[in-house]
C-alpha cells in the first residue's frame, strides 16, 4: 500500500513539473512573439515626409526584430485618411498607431471612445518632457493623456520672388489693399496671382479664409459665431479672391493647384512646410531659390496684426488600446521612437516638417533648408498664432466648407448666404 502511495505521488509530481515546464515554455514563446503593428499614415508615395518615415519604420523594425514589426497602412489622400480614422471607431478597426488632425469635436470623439491607450503612465520616463505642457493639453481627456502632439504647423503664403519682380512688385504685401494691387499687376503680366481650389477639403482656400478673417477679427476669431460680421466681410474678400485664382478653381484638387505654383503659372499659394520638398523635387533647386515666405496682410481698421501666422499643433499621435499588454507596450515604444528628438530634427531637415518634439538645435553643419529657416524666423517674429478653420471647428463645418465656397465662387450664393450656410451646420 505504501509503495502505491509513493508511486502515485511521484506520478503527480511529474505531472506538475511537466505542466509548469510547459507553462514556462508558453510564457517564453508569448514573450518572444513578434507583434505586428499597423501605422496608419498618409506619409507615403510622393509625400514630402514619406521617405524619412519609411526609414524610421525600417530602423525601428530592425532594432525590435522578433518583438515588434510596424507595417504601414497607407492612405495617400489626407482627407480619406481622416474619414477612415473616424469610421474605424464605429467599426472597431482602429489602427494600432495613427494620428489625426486635432480639433475639439474630433478630440472628444476619439478620446471618449474608450478605444485608445491611456499614455499617462508612459510619460514619466522622460518622454513627456519632449513636449510642451500646452502641447500635451491637446491629448488631455479627464485625468488621462490619450494622445501626444505629433506635428506642428506654420502656414505661410509662399510667393515667387521672380514673378513678383517681373511684375514690378518689390516685396510681399503688408495689407490686403496692397495684396490686390499686386494681384492686378500680376494679372497684367499674364500670371495667375494665387493658386487655390475648392476640391477635396478646399485646403488652401480655407487657409486663406482663416487668414482674411483673422486680419479683421484678430487672434480670437474662433470665439465668434460663423455668421459674425467679421466672417461676412471675410467672405466678401474671399469672393473677390476668386477673380485672381485659376479659372478652373471650383473643384480643383490640391495636386492640381499646387502644380500651378510649382510650374510658375501662379505667383502665390498658401500651404505648410511639408510642401518644401515638392519645391525641390518637382520644381528643382532653381525654382526653390525663387520661393519667398509671406505672412498675413493687415486689414485696415481690423483687429489683426500684420505678420500673424496660422500655427500650432496640427496632428496628434495616438494608438489602439489592447488587451495584450505586450502589444500595447510595443505600440507605445514605436510612438516614442517616432517622436524622438533626433527623428523630429531629421524630419525637419529632410522635409521641412515641424514636428512637435522640436526641442532640437539647428547649426551650420546641419545644412538646413533656407525656406525652412525663413518659416521658423517668421514664426518667431509673429505677433500671434491662431488655428485654421479645419483645426478650430467641427467636422460638420469643415465638410460643409468645400460645397459652400464652391457655390460662392460660382456666384450661386452671396457672401451673406455663404456665412448663413456655414453657420447653419455649426455644432
Amino acid at each position: 500500500m505504501k509503495n502505491k502511495v509513493i508511486v502515485a505521488l511521484i506520478l503527480f509530481l511529474m505531472l506538475v513539473v511537466t505542466a509548469c515546464s510547459q507553462g514556462d515554455s508558453n510564457d517564453t514563446e508569448a514573450a518572444q512573439e513578434e507583434h505586428e503593428l499597423t501605422f496608419h499614415t498618409h506619409y507615403v508615395g510622393n509625400e514630402g515626409r514619406a521617405e524619412t518615415i519609411q526609414a524610421i519604420v525600417d530602423e525601428f523594425n530592425e532594432e525590435h526584430e522578433g518583438r515588434a514589426k510596424v507595417v504601414i497602412d497607407a492612405t495617400p489622400d489626407p482627407q480619406t485618411m481622416y474619414d477612415k480614422n473616424r469610421t474605424s471607431l464605429a467599426t472597431d478597426t482602429v489602427a494600432d498607431i495613427f494620428y489625426f488632425q486635432h480639433n475639439p469635436v474630433d478630440a472628444d470623439r476619439y478620446y471618449g471612445s474608450d478605444k485608445l491607450i491611456d499614455l499617462s503612465p508612459h510619460l514619466d520616463d522622460g518622454w513627456g518632457d519632449s513636449f510642451s505642457p500646452e502641447g500635451l493639453d491637446h491629448g488631455r481627456y479627464e485625468d488621462q493623456i490619450m494622445a501626444v502632439p505629433f506635428e506642428s504647423m506654420m502656414v505661410p503664403i509662399y510667393y515667387n520672388t521672380e514673378l513678383f519682380a517681373d511684375a514690378g512688385i518689390d516685396e510681399f504685401p503688408t495689407t490686403w489693399d496692397e495684396f490686390f494691387d499686386a494681384a492686378d499687376k500680376l494679372m497684367e503680366n499674364g500670371i495667375t496671382p494665387i493658386a487655390t481650389g475648392t476640391g477635396e477639403n478646399a485646403w488652401s482656400t480655407q487657409l486663406m479664409y482663416s487668414y482674411i478673417v483673422s486680419s479683421i477679427a484678430g487672434e480670437d476669431l474662433w470665439e465668434l459665431e460663423l455668421d459674425d460680421e467679421a466672417f461676412l466681410e471675410g467672405a466678401r474678400i474671399l469672393d473677390r479672391m476668386f477673380e485672381y485664382s485659376p479659372s478652373d478653381a471650383v473643384g480643383l484638387t490640391y495636386s492640381s493647384y499646387a502644380s500651378y505654383f510649382i510650374n510658375e503659372n501662379a505667383a502665390m499659394i498658401v500651404n505648410g512646410p511639408w510642401m518644401i520638398s515638392q519645391f525641390y523635387e518637382q520644381g528643382g533647386d532653381e525654382f526653390a531659390e525663387k520661393v519667398g515666405v509671406g505672412t498675413m496682410p493687415a486689414y485696415e481698421g481690423g483687429k489683426g496684426e500684420q505678420g500673424a501666422v496660422i500655427a500650432g499643433v496640427n496632428f496628434v499621435l495616438t494608438g489602439k488600446k489592447h488587451e495584450d499588454p505586450l502589444k500595447e507596450e510595443m505600440a507605445v515604444e514605436f510612438m516614442k521612437y517616432l517622436t524622438h528628438t533626433d527623428n523630429a530634427k531629421r524630419l525637419f531637415l529632410d522635409s521641412g516638417a515641424l514636428m512637435e518634439a522640436a526641442n532640437f538645435e539647428i547649426n551650420e553643419d546641419d545644412d538646413a533648408d533656407r525656406i525652412s529657416i525663413d518659416i521658423l524666423e517668421n514664426l518667431q517674429a509673429a505677433p500671434y498664432e491662431f488655428k485654421h478653420l479645419i483645426n478650430a471647428k467641427s467636422t460638420a463645418v469643415a465638410n460643409e466648407f468645400p460645397s459652400a465656397v464652391s457655390a460662392l465662387a460660382l456666384g450661386e450664393v452671396t457672401p451673406e448666404e455663404f456665412v448663413e450656410q456655414m453657420a447653419g451646420v455649426e455644432e
